[in-house]
């Protein structure tokens, strides 16, 4: 699981399932890769951007799922 929360700046993503949109400032997103994603993250503006990534490794029955954005 990836859970990437913007601080400043807003952040826009995007897989290779076209799944895209915009992380805003002070906001995070949950999103399971299940069994694998390629995906993008960048700064959707100009100016300071403060942000902060963590993986979190799920159980193993849980490591299979499907891609799931929140």
């Amino acid at each position: 699981m990836v859970v990437p929360f913007a601080g400043a700046g807003d952040v826009a993503y995007e897989d290779f399932e076209g799944h895209k949109g915009t992380i805003g400032a002070g906001n995070l997103q949950w999103m399971t890769s299940g069994r694998g994603i390629v995906y993008s993250e960048i700064p959707a503006s100009n100016g300071t951007k403060k942000g902060l990534h963590i993986w979190i490794n799920l159980s193993y029955g849980l490591f299979c799922t499907a891609i799931l954005w929140q």
